[in-house]
């Protein structure tokens, strides 16, 4: 699967996890309706059991911060945004910011197979205005489209 990856820009593809196994869509295939999604703050449980479920590491960082993607009112995705292993994470690329209260990082990103192609930035945006509304100004992410097995 990765020499077939390796043909086309990493950007063209939209990577999804789903029990810990990583797949790929092709942007092309789009289809994602904002219409009939919505994102809202969840509590930690329904966080942590979504992440460890779905997110290759099957691991949960600290959170400071939970949004879920819903389709209808079926939970289909989660943004945690959490505190990062060193404050110089933060720092470096924010350093007027107050770290774990102004910047955090963005811990987890897991989606279903489910959400059309492209929701990953749609979701992602409706996140950052609500942290934002919430005083959150700055946002660290790292991505990692190495298949993990």
């Amino acid at each position: 699967m990765s020499q077939q990856l390796e043909l086309f820009p990493a950007s063209d593809f939209c990577q999804r996890w789903n029990q810990r196994r990583s797949s790929w869509t092709h942007a092309s295939a789009g289809g994602f309706d904002p219409r009939r999604f919505d994102v809202q703050p969840i509590v930690e449980a329904d966080a942590r059991a979504y992440v460890v479920r779905h997110h290759y590491s099957g691991s949960y960082p600290a959170a400071r911060m939970r949004y879920g993607l819903f389709c209808r009112s079926e939970l289909v995705g989660v943004a945690v945004l959490s505190v990062p292993v060193r404050k110089e994470v933060l720092t470096a690329v924010f350093p007027r910011l107050e770290p774990y209260s102004e910047s955090l990082e963005l811990g987890r990103f897991v989606l279903a197979d489910s959400v059309p192609g492209n929701g990953e930035s749609w979701f992602l945006g409706q996140m950052f205005k609500l942290a934002a509304r919430d005083g959150l100004r700055g946002i660290v992410s790292f991505s990692d489209p190495q298949q993990r097995l």
